[in-house]
């Protein structure tokens, strides 16, 4: 058998085994005296990386045997490499700092030194120079998070002994962490003799080869070659220039210094190197500063200069603010927000006030430090343009959001409009903005494409605001526009806006087209963090609005990926956004531990990135007790309700309209318990929203208030406020809108238990073709409405005209759920009443017992579901000419009991029964 290549895994640990606690998931590769694997610790439920050190010392008669094994007093043989690796991990395993991977644990086991590390993504050095062009200033920066690891580790008493490019990992959020410290020297440990020289020849210092003794210094003086080696494939002063092989002139003499042949001569530690190399660039930024910027970059900076000292300033952004957010604007939204006279008034106005009051600031302090930058000449001025039109497009959307604020119909979205607005650590995530393709060179085309920016995120904000068809018409318009100029990432931006704005308002299919075009022109756009924002939004689109489930999941992974490299900034926004909708699909589906366990932690990353009483948390919260809901653990649901009914009421104000959307839920939640408090719930709820004829959610809070009143029996209320919810819904989102079916189903619903089977059915088949050209013929909406046709036409004694439809359903539903959800479930059950009354032969009845027990089985005592299936199931097993079991007499009774007084049309039928089948 050969020796295994590089790239396989060791047959004694292969994927699946365990050493010790922790879980073997993944081979990594091979490291200077072992090989590492992924791992996932279970006691802690936390992914590692496993570095398993070579099996006792190197193979016997090795040259590095003569190095390492030594006998004791004893007479016995120490391993002493190994004796020292095991000190000096637990010596870094003492060890935090943000620049050195943590090493969690030091342990043996059969024989075997393991080293549990953090597991963290990320691409080496060596990669990070290759993939694009990186200017001297990001050199520099991420030198000084090397130094500053190599020096925290020195100061513990290590030494790495093997600095190079591919022992740095750069994380996508930019940071340097220093990984392997697998061929270190402990300071105070001497083997004695000649030490074996193990390292990367172009990396090792003179006294290492040398033999001699080697100490901290011998870092410094890898630093020192593998930061000359990055400055020589960097740019001189940006990324537009093109590239140099030379060294700065200011860095020259510290490196000729570090990597001196004598240590005495180098710098006396890595702490005094990084010292004087952080006074070499702030010297550097004071020499640019008083006269080497261009006039083209002073231009761009908007520097002024005062009389006589021609000190740049970089002060003007808070000037850009003035007549968007400053004294007199946020006393225009006070008044505004008061004159409504809603109680909620004066929470709404604090929190979105203090909000923007903190955007403002942070607006302000990310302009001067990308003018003082650039200025300071750490910064390209390519950079410092990328940072501005970034900051240009947050300052239209924030200036469209106080103008919308000013106007009193705001109110009830105002919290929401301002937590809404695009977070501003982007525009300061450098690597992210050079990543996309630049703006044109053109000044036309680049004033054209800020205008166009600017009316993007006006439009978004309106979006948020509710205005769905204006922010179409204008995203629409800059679409044109973006396409015009050829600008990719501006199409992008605006197509994004477009798929969203289809999306609220019903059209998925459209939404999908709109944004898949969107992600075309965001990838060809390098624009990392729009393409993870756009696939966010698809994975919603298809997998909840249209139920293609496998399609979206499969989408959600690549998202990860996407987020990844989006960078940190993107991620904190996004990921929960994600994880949100990945849960929701898993709830949707009934895969209940999936859905509880993706929002579950959708909340804790949330709660890392959001004040604590964010209203966003409250909606993280909502769903999560949503999932509860459906999966009948009726008390958790009960108490994520009120933890979100509690923030939203702190946050907002008891009365604010988000706070009625979660009543709403919490007076479902007391229902399936069986309490009396829904109905006064539902109510305080519709007292809230009725002060606010544009609320969105006024309709569905009708449809559940018409719901309570229908499983009651009291039809003539149901109706009432159906119909209400159907007339909104027309108003505000057009007679075509799939919301629209929703209450025309409803309505039939209440026609079909009050004996207008006809208007019921002409109802049923009005919702029909609106879900279908939403959502296309296969989602489950198509199906239930196909069932309720379905029991229309069998209990107008139209049964052989139901079975058709009704197979149709169940194959849908089926095919969307599963053979074992409980949707499929209720569909099977009706589909078999169908059946029965169309064919009632042995076969049929035998089907339809099967199917409407295993229904039966979910529904709680006393629901009005339970009448139809009751009698229906006593049909099946007791045919015409035979008397009733006391079983199926007893259900009969307790159908015939709950119709009484919540189904009253079916009693009559069911005396007629019981009459022929009871003894």
């Amino acid at each position: 058998m050969g020796t295994p290549s590089e790239g396989d895994p060791p047959a004694e640990l292969a994927v699946g085994s365990s050493l010790g606690r922790y879980q073997v998931r993944g081979y990594l590769g091979a490291g200077g005296m072992g090989r590492v694997f992924s791992a996932y610790d279970a006691e802690l439920d936390r992914q590692v990386a496993l570095k398993v050190l070579h099996a006792g010392a190197e193979p016997a008669g090795s040259k590095i045997e003569e190095f390492t094994v030594r006998l004791d007093a004893a007479g016995e043989e120490r391993n002493l490499e190994r004796e020292r690796i095991l000190a000096e991990a637990r010596a870094m395993a003492r060890l935090s700092h943000p620049n050195l991977i943590a090493v969690f644990e030091v342990g043996e086991v059969d024989d075997r030194v393991f080293l549990a590390m953090e597991h963290v993504a990320g691409v080496t050095l060596t990669e990070w120079l290759a993939a694009r062009p990186r200017s001297t200033p990001q050199v520099l920066r991420l030198f000084v998070e090397i130094g500053r690891g190599l020096a925290a580790a020195h100061a513990a008493g290590l030494v790495h002994g093997d600095v190079k490019p591919s022992n740095v990992l750069v994380e996508p959020s930019g940071r340097a962490r220093v990984i392997d410290f697998g061929l270190a020297r402990t300071v105070a440990v001497s083997l004695g003799g000649k030490e074996p020289v193990m390292g990367t020849p172009r990396y090792i210092a003179p006294e290492r080869l040398a033999h001699r003794r080697a100490d901290a210094r011998a870092d410094q003086y890898a630093f020192a070659v593998m930061l000359e080696d990055a400055l020589r494939r960097a740019p001189a002063d940006g990324p537009r220039r093109a590239r140099v092989p030379r060294v700065p002139r200011y860095l020259a003499r510290l490196l000729a210094r570090a990597r001196a042949t004598e240590p005495s001569d180098r710098f006396p530690s890595m702490e005094a190197l990084l010292k004087e190399l952080q006074r070499l660039r702030r010297r550097r930024s004071r020499m640019i500063g008083t006269g080497l910027i261009s006039a083209a970059v002073g231009a761009a900076l908007l520097i002024g200069r005062t009389s006589g000292d021609a000190v740049a300033r970089c002060d003007g952004g808070a000037a850009r603010l003035a007549g968007v957010w400053d004294p007199s604007v946020d006393a225009e939204v006070k008044a505004a927000l008061h004159g409504v006279g809603q109680s909620y008034a004066d929470a709404a106005y604090e929190r979105v006030s203090t909000q923007l009051h903190r955007y403002r600031d942070d607006w302000v302090a990310l302009y001067r430090q990308a003018c003082e930058a650039t200025a300071g000449g750490t910064q390209s001025s390519e950079m410092l343009d990328r940072k501005m039109a970034c900051l240009d497009r947050r300052l239209a959307g924030l200036r469209q959001t106080t103008t919308l604020l000013r106007h009193s119909e705001a109110i009830s979205r105002a919290s929401s409009m301002v937590a809404a607005l695009p977070p501003l650590a982007a525009c300061r995530d450098a690597d992210a903005l050079l990543a996309v393709v630049p703006l044109p060179e053109d000044p036309v085309k680049r004033a054209a494409v800020a205008e166009v920016d600017r009316a993007v995120a006006a439009a978004e904000i309106d979006r948020q605001a509710g205005h769905i068809e204006a922010s179409l018409r204008a995203g629409q318009a800059a679409l044109e526009r973006a396409q015009a100029i050829g600008h990719a990432p501006l199409s992008g931006r605006a197509g994004a806006l477009i798929g969203r704005a289809l999306a609220d308002s019903g059209r998925p299919a459209d939404a999908e087209a709109a944004l898949l075009d969107a992600l075309d022109a965001a990838v060809r756009g390098r624009d990392d963090a729009l393409v993870a924002s756009i696939e966010v939004e698809l994975v919603g689109v298809i997998g909840l609005q249209q139920n293609r489930v496998e399609e979206a999941r499969l989408l959600g992974r690549l998202t990860g990926a996407a987020l990844s490299r989006a960078g940190a900034a993107t991620d904190a926004v996004e990921r929960p956004r994600l994880l949100a909708r990945l849960g929701a699909i898993a709830g949707e589906h009934e895969e209940f531990a999936a859905a509880e366990k993706l929002l579950v932690e959708t909340g804790v990353l949330m709660r890392a990135n959001l004040p604590e009483d964010d209203p966003r948390i409250a909606r993280a919260e909502d769903l999560l007790a949503s999932v509860y809901l459906r999966a009948g653990r009726y008390e958790d649901a009960l108490t994520h309700y009120q933890i979100a009914l509690s923030i939203s009421e702190r946050a907002l104000g008891p009365d604010h309209p988000q706070v009625a959307d979660i009543l709403n839920n919490v007076a479902v939640a007391y229902s399936k318990l069986r309490r009396p408090e829904p109905a006064a719930m539902y109510r305080r709820a519709l007292s809230i929203v009725e002060k606010l004829p544009e609320y969105t959610s006024t309709p569905a809070l009708l449809n559940n208030l018409g719901a309570l009143e229908f499983d009651d029996g009291r039809f003539e209320l149901a109706l009432q406020y159906h119909q209400r919810a159907l007339d909104l819904r027309r108003a505000r989102l057009g007679p075509s809108h799939p919301d629209v079916a929703r209450s025309l189903n409803s309505i039939a619903a209440v026609y079909l238990e009050t004996g207008n089977a006809p208007r019921a059915l002409e109802l049923a088949r009005q919702a029909l073709p609106l879900y279908e050209a939403a959502y296309g013929p296969n989602h489950e909406r198509v199906a239930n409405t196909l069932a309720l046709i379905g029991e229309v036409l069998r209990r107008s004694g139209r049964a052989k005209e139901a079975v058709p439809l009704v197979h149709r359903a169940v194959a849908i539903i089926e095919k969307s759920f599963g053979e074992d959800q409980i949707d499929t479930r209720w569909v099977r059950a009706y589909a078999a009443l169908s059946a029965l009354d169309a064919s009632p032969t042995a076969q049929t009845r035998q089907h339809a017992i099967a199917a409407i027990e295993r229904y039966v089985a979910d529904l709680q005592p006393g629901v009005p579901d339970r009448v139809p299936l009751l009698f229906g199931l006593a049909r099946a097993k007791t045919p015409s000419t035979r008397r009733a079991s006391e079983a199926t007499l007893a259900a009969v009774r307790e159908a015939r009991e709950i119709a009484v007084t919540r189904r009253p049309l079916a009693v009559a039928e069911i005396d007629r029964w019981l009459a022929a089948h009871a003894p």
